[in-house]
């Protein structure tokens, strides 16, 4: 779908990323507008997991451009080529994927095309994920024939394959590829031709991931239920993979250490009690967001950026330890979504907070002018909660 090159911006001084529409293809006008589509829907969104889009122009001699943000890095294919990926480096990864595409669903915006070359990953740890030329955008003109399919083999989901209408749940069968890819280091179906890989991809049940030694438990059926090969049988959502996915990466030392197999039940009692920790994210975030807006005169005009930093646990240690774990992602991430129009507040990812991270330490560190700290108590069926909002 396109030429990338390096550029720079002459007039910002920034290097900038130019994708440019193929020549043979500049007079196709249903390639150009898939072009065009790509980054309508890619500059429509604006989360730390997506690529930036500058600008979209012409040249003189009518080529089609894109300039996006140049990372410094890798992508994900790249990586594989070198082998396996640790599980927790492959469930960091997936995670910043899902939460990046939980922003492209929300406005109606579809990949459709996840794969390891359309993810990056950065120097400093950051997932992104690139070309959305294959999105599908809420209520725009299909530009893919009826009964075709569009994407990567490899990558596709049942639905796709087969040519019928997509949502969601695609891009959620795309993740579930990508994790297993990178933790078993070989993808979950495969064919030596492609009449051979649609038939794994219908019909064919991959090696569960729980053979291979240091994968988290449970984490194979987390993998299992996206690779389902029905849509409603997956996810009901890319957030509740996020949720899952981030309950294997706690914020907290004090819960890496839980290695032993009752982490599984515990993460799974996190997933069934889902809901309550969401309940508690948002009512925490709605008092710090009216904290926020009594100093929004000191702060109009200056950008903010907040640290969430691990919370301190009190009494029931392993349960209240899962409920702080799914707290800080989901603080992180609603946090990151307050629009308070008159200053720019951005939240620093939780995979970059450490977990002993201190506010000094943050400042220091990561360049935080905010932090968030606190401690969770469990008593019985009741959470305890507090919270200090640091200058």
């Amino acid at each position: 779908m396109g030429v990338v090159y390096r550029g720079e911006d002459s007039r910002l001084g920034r290097p900038v990323a130019l994708k440019f529409l193929p020549p043979h293809l500049s007079g196709d006008p249903v390639a150009k507008q898939r072009f065009i589509q790509e980054a309508r829907a890619a500059s429509a969104l604006n989360h730390p997991n997506i690529c930036t889009i500058h600008e979209i122009g012409e040249t003189d001699d009518e080529q089609l451009f894109i300039a996006m943000a140049l990372y410094d890095g890798e992508t994900l294919k790249s990586r594989l080529q070198r082998g396996p990926i640790p599980a927790e480096e492959a469930i960091r990864i997936a995670a910043q994927v899902a939460d990046g595409l939980s922003s492209a669903h929300k406005k109606g915006i579809l990949h459709r095309d996840i794969k390891p070359g359309n993810v990056m990953l950065t120097e400093h740890g950051e997932t992104v994920i690139l070309d959305f030329g294959l999105a599908k955008l809420s209520g725009a003109v299909e530009l893919t024939a009826s009964g075709s399919t569009i994407g990567t083999a490899a990558y596709m989901s049942p639905e796709q394959m087969r040519g019928e209408d997509i949502g969601p749940a695609t891009d959620i069968w795309a993740v579930g590829v990508l994790l297993y890819e990178m933790i078993a280091g070989a993808r979950p179906f495969s064919g030596e031709y492609d009449m051979a890989l649609a038939y794994a991809i219908l019909n064919e049940d991959p090696k569960p991931l729980s053979d291979i030694t240091g994968v988290p438990h449970g984490l194979s059926d987390t993998v299992e239920k996206c690779l389902a090969k029905q849509p409603q049988d997956r996810f009901p959502s890319v957030v509740d993979l996020r949720d899952a996915l981030n309950a294997f990466l706690p914020g907290s030392e004090q819960f890496a250490a839980l290695t032993d197999s009752s982490i599984g039940r515990r993460v799974s009692g996190y997933g069934r009690k889902r809901r309550v920790v969401l309940g508690v994210s948002v009512a925490a975030v709605m008092i710090v967001a009216a904290i926020i807006w009594t100093q929004i005169g000191s702060l109009s005009g200056r950008s903010q950026l907040m640290a969430v930093l691990p919370f301190s646990v009190i009494g029931d240690a392993e349960e209240a330890i899962v409920y702080s774990a799914g707290l800080i992602e989901t603080l992180t991430s609603k946090l990151s979504r307050l629009d308070l129009s008159a200053a720019t507040l951005r939240v620093i990812p939780a995979s970059e907070v450490s977990g002993s991270m201190t506010a000094v330490e943050a400042r220091e560190r990561l360049g935080a002018t905010m932090v968030l700290t606190g401690s969770l108590q469990m008593e019985g069926q009741r959470i305890r909660l507090t919270m200090n909002l640091v200058d």
